[in-house]
């Protein structure tokens, strides 16, 4: 079990960046984006991000544009199409097929169950429940769940 971190997901980009030499955001165009052929997808300052959907306010008005910018904890957008590519990468890799991604011992120990990590329960989240998550490999397909800590309540 662990907790979601917007700041640790900047830190492991960071890292990644660091120790590839690449910026994040061409790492990601030149390791997942380009080899799956996600030409929907990209960081929100591309100049390719031209006719996204907008935002509206209760009045009606166009709401001002808020982007997250280069950062592994947002700012990238993407299609449902560019979606099912990236998890069919993951689901072949998953099921020993081969992926441009990542191989299949990495990806069956990314969605195993960890029993040796302590479990730190979230604040309250927007749901108003408390929990941990935590990540579990069915024959199907990996899935991320949130577990309900009953020592929160």
């Amino acid at each position: 079990m662990g907790l979601y971190s917007n700041a640790g997901y900047n830190l492991l980009g960071h890292a990644l960046a660091k120790a590839s030499g690449v910026d994040y955001p061409n790492y990601l165009k030149q390791r997942i984006f380009a080899p799956l052929n996600m030409k929907n997808t990209g960081f929100a300052g591309d100049p390719h991000a031209a006719g996204r959907s907008k935002a509206y306010g209760p009045d009606g008005a166009e709401a001002a544009v808020f982007e997250l910018r280069d950062i592994a904890s947002g700012g990238i957008y993407s299609t449902a199409e560019d979606l099912a590519a990236y998890a069919a990468a993951l689901m072949d890799a998953y099921h020993g097929e081969p992926s441009p991604l990542v191989k299949e011992e990495t990806i069956r120990s990314m969605f195993t169950l960890r029993t040796d990590i302590p479990s730190i329960p979230t604040r309250r989240d927007w749901g108003g429940s408390c929990s941990a998550m935590t990540a579990a490999s069915p024959p199907t397909m990996p899935v991320a769940r949130s577990i309900p800590m009953p020592q929160c309540y």
